[in-house]
């Protein structure tokens, strides 16, 4: 059976490779039966033929492009490897399911990741996604729309993890609180290229607040890369991307954990095999600027580094592109279908480096332009705000409603003027604000959270 691989454009993921039979209808013409002539003794009349209508050329949707990785940017690379040839394949379009988010899920999530309460359930600016938080010793969000979960234990220290060859793999440990907290079929493999390793530093990549809050240790990063099905169909895609990634403690104990769930996907459309660059073309053009296909890299990128990709896993899946950069869900993002390359090496220190690589799969004909990054506040920016504050330390002048108002106001004219605040409930403040210019500014403050006395405080008008 041919490879299977996925693409989600808008709603949609894509995968590959289905049986001939199902390929896209050709445009030929059919011809009618003859008529038969009325009377033996008669000539028949002339043959007349009646074509079918010429269908359409099937127009491909275009899809959003991976964009760099900017830690990544000024990072001295030398990537080598070899270039196998690729076979054609053609891209199917899947839907996506959602996981149902209901009280047993939230129950269920609270309770493997040890936390108690309903939580605080968070402001949904311009109709998006709301998270609910829980706000402790350990810090918890799920998103009610997606199932999407985000876990902190940032006051853990257990020190170091032992040294030795035989170092326990918390990989393992996070397969199957994966599968405690449910809300996926996911399946999870732990060999190569389906799990990467890195330090504390890559946690970051997942890009989830600002701020750091993990201590100098060498603490052990890892992402699975979940594999979805569609057994009915005889479709499957790996997400080559970090929807499962875990930061653990030297006693093995989660201290980050992002969760993000799909529940199933299902056939929807097929893709020429045109639209599908060729695997040793990709190849050549990773070696050529391999940092702006850097996606996950287990060092900082401090020092030069030296690589080869590993001739065991080339890969062909998918991952997330387009949406905006502080989106914490995917509902605004697209699976792309993508090659993925696996690569070791060293630093010029002598440094053990381990690296993942992935670039488009689609031809560049059928890559959309960037969109504006203009937008509304969302219930996304809000908890990424919140757990900058609470995770990362940075910003904690928004724990209160004027120190929000400042930030708000920085960088306009107005932030030398003069303003007034009152509460309007516990919840809630107005802000009379006068410009040097003698305008006048009427704004309402709100809490993120309502009611979570360590929620941050946000202009709730939909735009500055």
């Amino acid at each position: 059976m041919p490879r299977c691989i996925a693409l989600v454009l808008t709603a949609l993921l894509v995968a590959c490779a289905v049986p001939p039979t199902q390929g896209a209808p050709s445009s030929t013409t059919s011809a009618s039966p003859v008529n038969p002539p009325t009377d033996a003794s008669r000539p028949s009349p002339p043959a007349t033929y009646r074509s079918e209508p010429t269908l359409r050329p099937r127009v491909l949707p275009l899809v959003p492009p991976l964009q760099p990785d900017p830690r990544f940017k000024d990072l001295s690379i030398t990537l080598a490897g070899s270039e196998p040839p690729g076979q054609p394949w053609e891209a199917i379009a899947l839907t996506v399911t959602w996981p149902t988010v209901d009280a047993a899920y939230v129950s269920r999530v609270s309770s493997a990741l040890g936390v108690a309460g309903p939580g605080t359930h968070g402001a949904a600016p311009d109709g998006t996604a709301p998270w609910r938080i829980w706000l402790g010793n350990t810090i918890l969000a799920v998103n009610e729309r997606t199932g999407d979960v985000l876990f902190f234990d940032p006051k853990r220290d257990d020190g170091p993890p032992p040294s030795g060859p035989a170092v326990h793999d918390p990989a393992l440990e996070q397969e199957r609180l994966v599968g405690t907290l449910g809300g996926t079929t996911a399946s999870f493999r732990t060999d190569l290229p389906h799990l990467f390793h890195g330090d504390a530093t890559t946690a970051l990549t997942a890009g989830l607040f600002a701020g750091s809050w993990a201590p100098a240790r060498p603490w052990l990063t890892t992402v699975l890369f979940p594999t979805y099905e569609n057994q009915r169909d005889q479709l499957a895609t790996t997400i080559f991307d970090v929807d499962e990634l875990q930061l653990a403690s030297g006693g093995g104990h989660p201290l980050e954990l992002l969760h993000r769930p799909l529940a199933g996907i299902a056939l929807a459309d097929i893709y020429d095999i045109n639209s599908v660059v060729p695997l040793p073309d990709a190849i050549r053009e990773v070696k050529r600027t391999p940092a702006q296909y850097l996606r996950l890299l287990s060092v900082p990128p401090t020092e030069p580094v030296a690589l080869r990709i590993d001739d065991r896993a080339f890969m062909s899946g998918h991952a997330w592109a387009g949406g905006s950069a502080v989106d914490l869900t995917r509902i605004g993002a697209t699976l792309v279908p993508v090659y993925a390359f696996h690569a070791t090496g060293t630093t010029r220190s002598g440094t053990q480096v381990e690296a993942v690589f992935t670039i488009d799969a689609i031809a560049a004909q059928y890559r959309a332009p960037l969109t504006s990054t203009a937008r509304n506040v969302t219930a996304d920016d809000l908890l990424r705000r919140q757990l900058s504050v609470s995770v990362g330390g940075h910003k904690p002048s928004l724990l209160s409603a004027e120190g929000a108002l400042q930030d708000e106001l920085a960088g306009f004219a107005c932030a030398a003027g003069q303003y007034t605040l009152s509460n309007t409930d516990a919840d809630t403040a107005v802000a009379s604000v006068t410009c040097p210019s003698g305008a006048k500014l009427g704004l309402t403050m709100k809490r993120a959270f309502p009611g979570l006395g360590g929620s941050i405080w946000y202009l709730s008008e939909a735009r500055k």
